[in-house]
C-alpha cells in the first residue's frame, strides 16, 4: 500500500507540473527501448533497442517535453489525452509536425520509476525513468 501510494504521489507531483508555467521537471531515463509495430492498434513486432542502459536527461515542461538522446527531440504537447487507470498522456508534435503521443505510467511494484513512452504510428520510444 505504501508504494502504491508513493507511485501515486510521484504521478500527481509530474502531472501537477504541467499545470504551473514556471515549473520544469527533470527525469533521469536509465533504460531504453525502441519497437516497431505495423500500424496504430497492433502490438510491436519486433523490439530494436530491448532495455539497453542510458543516462538520459528528460525535461517536462507545461507545453513541451525535451529528451536529450543522442539527438534531442522536442514535443510539443497540443492537448491532454485522458486518463488511463494509471497512466497520463498527452497529443503532441514533434520537430518535423509529426503527431504522436506521449504517456507517463507509475508501476507501484517500482516505487520511485515511471515509464514514459513515445508513441508513433509505427513505433514507440519507452524509457525508464526516475525523478531527478
Amino acid at each position: 500500500m505504501k508504494t502504491l501510494l508513493l507511485s501515486f504521489f510521484f504521478l500527481i507531483s509530474t502531472l501537477t507540473s504541467f499545470g504551473q508555467e514556471s515549473k520544469i521537471r527533470y527525469m533521469r531515463a536509465h533504460t531504453v527501448s525502441m519497437g516497431i509495430r505495423p500500424d496504430e492498434n497492433s502490438a510491436v513486432s519486433s523490439w530494436i533497442l530491448d532495455g539497453q542502459e542510458c543516462n538520459i536527461l528528460i525535461e517536462l515542461h507545461p507545453t513541451k517535453v525535451i529528451i536529450y538522446s543522442k539527438k534531442t527531440q522536442t514535443y510539443r504537447i497540443v492537448s491532454q489525452l485522458p486518463t488511463e487507470g494509471n497512466t497520463l498522456g498527452w497529443f503532441c508534435k514533434d520537430e518535423d509536425g509529426i503527431s504522436c503521443h506521449f504517456k507517463m505510467t507509475a508501476d507501484p511494484q517500482y516505487p520511485g520509476f515511471m515509464a514514459l513512452a513515445v508513441e508513433y504510428d509505427d513505433a514507440i520510444w519507452f524509457y525508464i525513468a526516475s525523478h531527478e
